[in-house]
């Protein structure tokens, strides 16, 4: 629920997740090949000063410790207790650790609702009960645990539990805790230290949105890294983005596994085109949340925002000792959508003082320019208000150890504009030169497409959407009534809806016979027949659309339509008849609702083209004109209604125009699982829906 706040203990449950006093290990084991004996051997490794307990029968000495018999048997209070034990033992012991006044408890084992069976389950209902039982607040099952830099806590068997890590900026919270190592590795090798690591796992009590808010009131934690499988609220994830941005502190958002194939092909055409992955990217657009793609891509970006960088201007300035890598650094950017910013005319009237025997472009040439004039040129391109980072693509042209610091030492002054900076060197550098960017908190990268992947994700969400208040449309009694019905709509009730939301439909005629076909067809010229049949959502691939039907042959095509539903299992119930439209542009507009994050609006090229490119713009909802308008201007129908070449009608604000009354239609009606609008013709008189259709949440 938006503004939904955490339960009093949450916060208190995490702080104790993260430094308590004292920690149980249930389950410990002495065999260091398995999972239970390498917690506690972690711990003790990792310099974990509180009380460590190890807990098992069959033991009186783990790891150098007393080992306990039972949770009911130690010595003294527990803050935190890790579960390791088989599944079915987990929620007597997670009772018996609330009993021995944990206030949080770590359930490291599998085999709970993740397994998808009866049983796993049953016993996530019984580890929620212990939570609403006792009070005592539990992460996992399903977990490899945990890691917070500054109590020195290691709790967990993941290999990266193992290692000694270096405190810093960069809090992980992950769904999928065997990234540890590869998020740890990556951000250690740009010089960037961890401030904490969870695995939620799946999530029976804590979720990764409870540690998000946490982090955000962490002093010690500048950016927050996130693996997200799926978010249960995504309306509490804008607003906690909201209070991070607020803080100064940035997200950066890596989400992995997409949707099911199977459960696409039941949707319609706005839903399937949208797509898992694309309605988080939409989120994190809206939430000015960095998106990448890549492990590491992840850390390299949280790398770029470690300083807190101020994000403006309309591009980077690539930067190399010859042309060779500037040019490299220009195709990469252009891969990765950045745009070079145009040098400013005062920019170019400083820089000319440094002119050789070419004009000063971007991409720079520090070789034509000389490289004692490095300093003066690399702190007037960081000055520039239209410049947003800059990128060094270093190489070593010559073994002069001298310049080559001074060059560092010049990159490194320029760190104080407070924009992104990275250095790029594929060949890698000298230990001393190194240095001086890492003194600089300067990422030193060494690989050109990560490097323009993060940068492009980074400078992307720079700018954060502030929608205005949303549109509302008040339904007739009618249309609730259908909208919160027990079917989905036909595509009469579907017209109809829209219809109140001001979306204008071909005129359609229903038919039952043939000769109803060829009495409606009579009133136009060619016309279209599409097949009406319960539970075809698309006509199309159903085989039941026939176009460019002469009036004559009419009811010759009513009788086709007849005989191939019948063929394909989809008796015909009737059949629509509209006038066939020449001229135009067909395109997808639509919205769906998933279940986490919410409702989105689509748009995108339509008709046969929908599927087959596969380009759409999406916006979560709410959104507003300007959000649309600038996702709708990089896609190619944006492009293609923008173009001076088109002249056949409705532009762009129109369009804008009809997403918005969609969006105000699915903020009506929380019932609507998705409309699809496939194809909306544009044309100069207007804009005509010739197929729409509206599918409920209940029934899908």
């Amino acid at each position: 629920m938006i503004g939904e706040r955490l339960r009093g203990d949450t916060l208190a449950a995490i702080d104790a997740a993260f430094d308590p006093a004292s920690v149980a290990v249930v389950g410990a084991s002495v065999d260091t090949t398995k999972v239970a004996g390498l917690v506690v051997p972690n711990l003790l490794h990792a310099g974990y000063r509180g009380h460590v307990y190890p807990v098992n029968p069959r033991r009186t000495e783990v790891g150098g410790l007393t080992c306990y018999p039972s949770l009911l048997e130690l010595p003294g209070p527990i803050d935190a207790a890790f579960i390791v034990l088989p599944a079915a033992q987990c929620p007597a012991a997670a009772r018996d650790s609330a009993r021995a006044g944990a206030k949080v408890a770590v359930v490291a084992s599998s085999g709970f609702a993740e397994s998808d069976t009866a049983e796993g389950r049953a016993l996530t209902s019984e580890l929620r009960a212990v939570v609403a039982d006792t009070g005592m607040r539990l992460i996992g099952p399903n977990t490899n645990g945990l890691y917070r830099t500054p109590a020195h806590l290691a709790l967990g068997y993941h290999s990266t539990h193992s290692e000694v890590l270096e405190p810093g900026p960069l809090a992980v919270l992950s769904h999928s805790g065997a990234l540890f190592s590869v998020i740890a590795g990556r951000a250690r090798s740009l010089g960037i230290g961890l401030s904490c690591f969870v695995s939620v796992g799946n999530e029976a009590d804590l979720t990764i949105l409870d540690f998000l808010e946490h982090a955000i009131g962490q002093p010690d934690t500048q950016v927050i890294g996130l693996i997200i499988e799926a978010l249960r609220d995504g309306d509490r994830f804008r607003d906690l983005a909201e209070r991070a941005h607020a803080r100064g502190k940035a997200i950066v958002a890596l989400k992995i596994g997409e949707s099911a194939e199977a459960q696409a092909a039941a949707r319609a055409h706005s839903s399937r085109v949208a797509g898992d992955a694309r309605l988080y990217r939409a989120t994190f657009e809206q939430c000015g949340v960095v998106a990448v793609r890549t492990a590491e891509g992840l850390a390299t970006a949280a790398a770029l925002l470690r300083a807190r960088p101020t994000i403006t201007g309309s591009g980077i300035a690539a930067v190399s000792v010859s042309g060779a890598g500037g040019a490299l650094s220009a195709d990469a950017a252009k891969r990765h959508g950045i745009p070079l910013a145009p040098l400013s005319a005062g920019t170019a009237e400083r820089l000319e003082r440094y002119r050789r025997f070419s004009p000063v472009l971007n991409p720079v040439d520090l070789g034509a320019i000389g490289s004692e004039n490095a300093a003066g040129v690399l702190g007037i391109l960081a000055e520039d208000a239209d410049i947003s980072a800059v990128v060094l693509y270093l190489y070593q042209l010559q073994r002069q150890r001298p310049n080559r610091i001074a060059l560092a030492q010049a990159f490194a002054a320029i760190a104080r504009v407070g924009k992104p900076l990275a250095v790029l060197a594929p060949g890698g550098i000298d230990p001393d030169e190194d240095s001086v960017y890492r003194s600089a908190g300067i990422a030193v990268l060494h690989d050109t497409d990560v490097c323009f992947e993060a940068l492009g994700s980074v400078l992307r969400a720079g700018t954060r959407p502030s929608p205005d208040a949303p549109a509302a449309i008040a339904l007739s009694p009618a249309s609730r009534s259908l909208l919160w019905g027990a079917r989905d709509l036909t595509e009469t009730e579907s017209r109809a809806i829209l219809a109140e939301a001001g979306i204008r439909s071909v005129e359609s005629v229903v038919v039952r016979t043939a000769d109803e076909a060829v009495r409606a067809a009579r009133a136009h010229g060619a016309v279209a027949l599409k097949g009406i049949a319960a539970g075809v959502l698309h006509k199309t691939d159903a085989d039941l659309v026939m176009l460019d039907v002469p009036p004559d042959a009419a009811g010759e095509a009513f009788r086709r339509l007849v005989e191939r539903g019948r063929a394909g299992g989809h008796p015909l119930e009737a059949a629509l008849v509209s006038p066939m439209l020449r001229g135009g542009i067909e395109v997808l507009v639509g919205a769906t609702r998933d279940t986490g994050l919410g409702g989105f609006l689509v748009a995108g090229l339509g008709g046969i083209h929908a599927e087959a490119l596969d380009e759409v713009a999406l916006w979560r909802i709410p959104t507003d004109a300007a959000a649309l308008g600038r996702a709708l201007a990089s896609t190619q129908l944006g492009r293609i209604l923008a173009s001076s070449r088109w002249r056949r009608g409705t532009r762009v604000a129109e369009l804008i125009e009809i997403l918005l009354r969609l969006q105000a239609l699915m903020i009506a009606a929380d019932g609507i699982q998705g409309i699809d609008v496939n194809p909306l013709l544009l044309r100069p008189d207007g804009a005509l829906a010739l197929d729409a259709r509206v599918t409920l949440v209940r029934s899908t």
